[in-house]
């Protein structure tokens, strides 16, 4: 009876989950305005997963187990809960390592991605921005036309996002993500060790969550900057609640780097309820430093533009008339540019956040709120953190794109973790049997489903991967990416670093019809159109009307022999 008891409880609050986060998916649905992205995910990769998951929680309650199963389980729930804490943050680095490899490639399949090596390969030979070269100075936007600033003498480019990311991606490549998943894993038994001092197995109970998410393993395999913010904000973490002049200063150090890495509104929205509650506990010293240092961080690294054009002495974009936005505008751009449909897609991204973790992870943290508001202090700024974080984004970007899982609740998930692990101990979980049986289950049923999320993301990112390589093997001085029917073709121009083999390529979009004149005249040049798209296995948008096919401008005799 117990055993059903404890089963019911995960299982119904899994559920509830669920149907709440489905229930707000269902507005957009309803309202007919679902992008591509969140729907074929949905579709391909989560509907199966929240089918079998819900078929074997029915069965976990109609069905009695085996003489001897809860025993079993039992010895196992000891056994790993006694594993060295290397076993777990070792698998999750081989795990991502060995993924970048070969279930992505190292193919930086979103240009968040890709701007991540990109910027990396100019910050690590010492210049904020990549040079254009000069006989392409006057195609430099339809070069890299996404997410890129131009100096204003068409000199330099790089992407709009900070540099900290970037560089430890240039200076570390594929092994970066990777040491950053794992990093963070340490950084995260640091900090349980710290709050949860008397439970002994704390430290690898978070770790086997950890280690059980598919987001923590794949989102480790990508150039995201999110495993860095992950780690980051833990190692801020740890920091932060040491005592002494020494580790403070280390902490700012962290909430520096952290503020840099990407978007500089991140952090301070992770920390801050953190912050604010050692105030409140009497570290008032160490709550006006930290508070300055992150003040400090998100001025220096709004100037990050600026002072990358002084550094090569050259020309800010408002030079050519095109003015960059002061932060104020944009922190207001951010806060009214969504609607109520936002709701919807939140509901979406929710909905596969929990289909990518531990199926304990969700309804452990959920148990875990009241109890982390009477402890106060950390526990309840990690629980104000994650919610004002998925509020944050709910407001400002609910439409996160690429990613596997939920990624921009990727640096809570720290957080979440380590409010799992609270419940577990203090609602007295941890020594219960059947408790138990349920843990190394979901442990085993969230094991078995990464190898199908390899699958799936290697499935998802294979035609575009396959795309470019046919287009880097082109013999040809230049390419033209003309197919505007296909989804995310544009993704495929890309021309940093300068010395990478292959043509150069451009979208048709961005280009006039006299500088397509111009290049058929000096170049050899090849079109990479909708039959190559189709070819290479890119999804389509519609039917393009057949009396306007496109195509580069080039005549058949300007072009080179480059359909695929």
């Amino acid at each position: 009876m117990e055993r059903a008891a404890d089963i019911s409880r995960i299982g119904s609050l899994f559920s509830v989950i669920l149907l709440i986060f489905s229930g707000l998916a269902t507005t957009s649905v309803l309202a007919g305005n679902v992008s591509y992205l969140p729907m074929e995910f949905f579709r391909s990769q989560d509907l199966p997963v929240i089918i079998a998951l819900m078929a074997l929680l029915l069965l976990a309650r109609l069905v009695s187990p085996p003489k001897g199963l809860l025993t079993t389980l039992n010895r196992f729930y000891e056994r790993i809960t006694c594993l060295p804490s290397w076993v777990p943050v070792g698998f999750v680095f081989i795990a991502a390592l060995a993924g970048a490899f070969s279930i992505l490639g190292t193919y930086p399949l979103s240009m968040d991605e890709y701007w991540a090596r990109a910027d990396g390969y100019a910050l690590i030979s010492g210049k904020p921005m990549a040079e254009i070269p000069a006989q392409f100075q006057e195609y430099a936007a339809a070069m890299q036309p996404i997410f890129t600033r131009i100096s204003g003498d068409s000199a330099f480019w790089a992407s709009t996002y900070l540099p900290v990311n970037a560089l430890f991606q240039g200076l570390l490549g594929p092994f970066a993500s990777p040491i950053f998943a794992a990093g963070a894993m340490v950084m995260m038994v640091l900090v349980v060790r710290q709050q949860l001092p008397d439970a002994k197995a704390a430290p690898i109970v978070c770790l086997i969550l950890a280690a059980t998410s598919a987001q923590w393993i794949i989102t480790g395999m990508t150039t995201y900057s999110m495993s860095g913010h992950l780690f980051f904000n833990l190692a801020w973490l740890v920091l932060v609640h040491m005592r002494g002049f020494r580790w403070q200063i280390a902490a700012g150090i962290m909430a520096f780097l952290a503020v840099g890495l990407h978007q500089f509104a991140f952090f301070p929205v992770f920390a801050g309820f953190f912050v604010l509650e050692l105030f409140l506990q009497g570290r008032r010293s160490t709550a006006i430093w930290q508070g300055f240092v992150i003040a400090g961080a998100v001025i220096f690294w709004s100037m990050w533009d600026g002072l990358s054009y002084d550094i090569l002495g050259t020309l800010p974009p408002a030079a050519r008339g095109a003015g960059s936005a002061s932060l104020a505008d944009k922190i207001f751009m951010l806060l009214t540019r969504n609607d109520i449909s936002a709701v919807g897609m939140m509901g979406m991204n929710l909905v596969r956040f929990q289909m990518w973790q531990n199926p304990l992870l969700l309804p452990l943290f959920v148990a875990a709120i009241p109890v982390a508001w009477k402890l106060a202090g950390f526990w309840r700024a990690a629980v104000l953190s994650s919610l004002a974080t998925l509020a944050f984004m709910a407001i400002v970007i609910p439409y996160q794109g690429h990613g596997w899982g939920y990624r921009y609740l990727h640096h809570v998930l720290g957080n979440m973790t380590l409010l799992a692990c609270l419940a577990w101990y203090r609602l007295g979980l941890s020594e219960k049997a059947p408790a138990r049986a349920v843990f190394v289950l979901c442990c085993a049923v969230s094991l078995a489903l990464v190898p199908l999320r390899f699958v799936q993301a290697h499935a998802f990112v294979e035609p575009w991967a396959v795309a470019d390589q046919k287009i880097e093997a082109l013999d040809s001085d230049i390419v033209i990416v003309d197919a505007p029917d296909h989804l995310f073709s544009v993704d495929l121009v890309r021309n940093i670093p300068q010395g990478r083999e292959g043509p150069v390529r451009m979208t048709k979009e961005l280009l006039t019809e006299s500088q397509i004149a111009e290049l058929c005249s000096r170049y050899s040049v090849a079109v990479f159109g909708p039959e190559e798209a189709a070819a290479a296995g890119l999804p389509t948008i519609a039917t393009r009307d057949a009396s306007n096919p496109g195509g580069s401008g080039c005549s058949p005799a300007q072009k080179t022999r480059g359909a695929f």
